[in-house]
Order: C-alpha cells, then structure tokens, then sequence
C-alpha cells in the first residue's frame, strides 16, 4: 500500500534511506539518441530497466507506478494523474521541493554524488 508522505522531512529520510542500501542505484542509463539533449549524458527515470529508482521513484510503491510516468516531471504526474500524486503526498508538499530532488538525482554524476548533494540539499534548509 502506498505510503502518504505528510511532510518533506518524510521526504528526505525516505529517499536517503532508499540510498543508504548498497544494491540501490541511480535510475538511468546512458543516453545514446542523437535526439536527446546533447549536454545530459543520461536519460533518467523513475525506474529504469535495470530495476533501479531514481528520488521521486524510490517513494512509489508498486501498487501505484505505471509505464507511462516516465518521461514526465513530477508535474506532469501531478497533473496527468492527480490520483496518484495526492495518494503519495499531501498537500503540504511543494512540487517545487519534489522537482528539485528530481533535478538533484538528473544531474549527479553517480550515486557518491547524489548522495552527496542531497546531504547538502538537507543541511541548506531545502
């Protein structure tokens, strides 16, 4: 059953835990299309083939994921699936704060590097 996350403090511990676990990795794979944004060497997702998630992926149970949320924003779910995205957060989550852990996973070079960043994101204040 999917958790309903009340506060971005649930957030974060959520997310770092999911990256505390050793086997858990970035979910994205090398970007090899000639039509993909030639400055992001990634194409990332909310799970990628390999079974890894990436920091708004990790929070969706398998009860709610679908195919289809990949190659959206966290708005796009909001907004395509609004069922959904209230069934993961409540309302006192800003998407601004979801789109930001989003870009944070998007743009580090590896998993040391999120990590990293995230710890930084946490002590920032958000």
């Amino acid at each position: 059953m999917q958790k309903l996350y009340q506060n971005e403090e649930e957030v974060l511990n959520a997310v770092e835990a999911w990256f505390s676990v050793p086997e858990h990795d970035l979910a994205r794979v090398a970007s090899t299309s000639e039509y993909d944004d030639p400055d992001n060497k990634f194409i990332c997702y909310y799970r990628s083939p390999e079974g890894h998630r990436c920091a708004i992926g990790c929070l969706m149970d398998d009860s709610i994921y679908l195919d289809t949320f990949e190659n959206k924003s966290i708005y796009g779910i909001k907004y395509a699936f609004p069922e959904v995205y209230s069934a993961m957060f409540s309302q006192s989550i800003e998407s601004e704060f979801l789109e930001k852990l989003q870009e944070l996973h998007d743009d580090s070079d590896n998993k040391a590097d999120f990590v990293q960043k995230l710890k930084d994101f946490r002590a920032d204040g958000e």
